[in-house]
């Protein structure tokens, strides 16, 4: 399993070649999930992005829950914030996401 996030700033990160915890923590637009099996599963228009830690292994999650009960809810999680970009922008960026293939 791996992921792909595709933020404001223009650049483009993958967990190949870092960790959740090391991208921007601000302005994410698109993170795309990739399975073993591969399939793959969008998550957008969020206010939080995270990762959080559980017996089973990592839950990858998007919410727009308050950041206090995704806090609560999953203690420890790494959380960054999404952040509206203009829509023919997010557009394209939601295309090249759903081309993407790992």
């Amino acid at each position: 399993m791996g992921w792909r996030a595709w933020f404001d700033n223009g650049l483009t990160y993958d967990s190949r070649s870092t960790s959740w915890a090391d991208v921007p923590d601000d302005g994410c637009q698109v993170r795309m999930l990739f399975f073993a099996d591969g399939s793959k599963q969008v998550q957008h228009g969020a206010d939080y992005y995270y990762d959080a830690p559980h017996p089973a292994g990592t839950i990858h999650g998007s919410t727009s829950d308050l950041l206090h009960e995704l806090q609560a809810r999953y203690p420890g999680a790494i959380v960054k914030r999404g952040r509206w970009a203009p829509d023919d922008w997010y557009h394209d960026i939601m295309a090249e996401a759903h081309a993407s293939t790992w």
